[in-house]
This record gives structure tokens, sequence and C-alpha cells, in this order.
């Protein structure tokens, strides 16, 4: 009798988290049918709003894919993501903190296109999945959530953190010497838009 009763009672399914090889095999299949990853990447506790991407096509704002270039994206490991610079992944440098979020989604789509090891277009072995899943993780960082891109700007090492002696202010260069001061530490603010300092010429409503 236990035994009939126990066949007709429904099983509890254990489910366990996927894995990171289940998701990249995840993100790689969607992105080879052209569809979003959005719902793929997780631990976004405050998504940036995304963006269309920008509509400069130039990507003169975009580093060039110079040989040494290739050789830094040849050499990089994906279990050492968290200590890898994420805007040179994505060909950022030249703006780094200051790349909107429209900027980083068309740069990733560009490293998308030619380092996808199924359908890339780049040559010399860099068409991998080690270096594929760099970019993703790098794109992960920057360009999903407010709070991780924060997180890494915080400890960019290229980032300004010469604060201005009191003996190097006074009456007439105040607004000149400290206005870049509180422009670069705005992006840590939880609270966006953060009022700047501003400049003589304001009064304190402005």
């Amino acid at each position: 009798m236990a035994i009939a009763i126990y066949g007709f009672l429904s099983r509890r399914r254990k489910v366990e988290p996927a894995g990171i090889s289940y998701e990249f095999s995840l993100v790689k299949d969607k992105l080879t049918l052209g569809l979003s990853t959005w719902p793929i990447l997780k631990n976004a506790v405050k998504p940036i709003q995304i963006e269309e991407e920008t509509e400069d096509s130039s990507f003169e704002w975009m580093d060039e894919e110079t040989e040494k270039y290739k050789k830094y994206l040849s050499r990089l490991d994906p279990n050492d993501a968290k200590d890898q610079d994420h805007y040179k992944i994505l060909g950022l440098t030249k703006l780094r903190c200051e790349a909107t979020a429209a900027q980083i989604r068309t740069a990733y789509r560009q490293k998308v296109l030619k380092y996808h090891p199924d359908k890339g277009n780049a040559g010399d072995g860099l068409r991998s999945e080690s270096v594929f899943a760099c970019i993703q993780k790098a794109y992960e960082q920057l360009g999903v959530s407010e709070e991780k891109r924060r997180a890494f700007d915080s400890v960019d090492p290229t980032f300004d953190e010469n604060i201005p002696d009191n003996s190097d202010v006074n009456s007439t260069n105040f607004f000149r010497v400290l206005g870049p001061v509180f422009e670069r530490n705005s992006r840590f603010s939880v609270n966006q838009p953060v009022p700047l300092l501003g400049d003589e010429n304001r009064n304190f409503k402005e």
C-alpha cells in the first residue's frame, strides 16, 4: 500500500543554479542567433538603463586594434578577470570612466563580432573561448550594473585621486582647482545626477 501511494506522489525536484559553463554556452548561442544576452547576465543589483548603440559610426573614440593590443588579448585568462583592465579589453582606454552606456554597448558588440569563437573574423587564433569569455566579463563589469561599474572605477589605477592641498587653493582659483575634483568623484555617488561645484557666475540654486 505504501509503495502504491508513493508511486502517485510527485517527486520534488532539486534545482541548482546553473554554472558558468552553462551560462557561457547559452550566451554564445544567443549571440550566434543575434539575440540579446541581457536575461542571462546575473548579479545586476541595479541595472544600467539600456541605451541604443551610439550613432557615431567612426569609432574614433575606440582604441585601435594594434599588434600590441592583440598580444594583450592573447594572454588573457578568464580566471584572472578581477585583475584585468576591462576598459582596455573593450577598447575604451581613451574614455574609461567617461564612456557612456551606449558607447560601452557598442564597443562590446564590435568585439563580439570580431572575436566570437564561432563567427568572429579575427585571425591569429584570437577567436578563442578564453578571449571571448574575458570580453564577456568586461561587459558584465562595465555595462550591466551601475554598482559594479562604480566598484571597478573606484580601484582604477589610472583614476586621478589627487586632491589639492589647502595651500594650493585661494579665492582666485577656488572653482578652477576644485571643480575638476568634484566632477571626477561625482561618479561614485549612488544618487545621480550629482550637483557639481559650478563657478563664480552661478548662484546657489544653480
